[in-house]
């Protein structure tokens, strides 16, 4: 801990990568946001929240991602026609933690048809440090 902090903060910062992103089910009644998260990092990374362009959702509780692993997480969206407004449901894999009935709250929204590709961050906290860390979720 006081080494981690005693490094400059470029070579603490944790590498946080999101390799894929995929919205799926546009113009169905249940389309979801889909992510794979590597943590390669010695530290639980805590997921509270994300931008997905015009729509920012903070996580009631964060979802949590095991040290050392990579997950899978499955939001499911509600929508507007053609926009996403919030989130109905959350699910993950193994080496994600999602509370029970766990949500989110929301503001914007956000328009998504297939051939898209949509900037975003997820907001995470890995041991002593909290960054905003980038995907391009592609509209399928």
């Amino acid at each position: 801990q006081l080494l981690t902090k005693s490094m400059p903060q470029s070579t603490a910062t944790p590498i946080i990568a999101l390799p894929q992103a995929v919205v799926t089910g546009v113009g169905t009644a249940s389309p979801s946001l889909n992510l794979t998260v590597d943590n390669p990092t010695q530290y639980d990374a805590a997921i509270n929240g994300f931008d997905l362009g015009g729509l920012l959702c903070s996580f009631n509780s964060p979802i949590m991602i095991n040290a050392g692993s990579n997950a899978q997480i499955s939001l499911r969206m509600t929508a507007n026609g053609g926009n996403l407004t919030g989130v109905a449901a959350i699910y993950g894999s193994s080496n994600a933690s999602i509370p029970s009935g766990d949500g989110a709250s929301c503001i914007g929204i956000q328009s998504a048809a297939p051939g898209e590709s949509i900037t975003g961050y997820l907001l995470v906290d890995v041991g002593p440090n909290s960054g905003q860390y980038p995907f391009t979720a592609v509209v399928q």
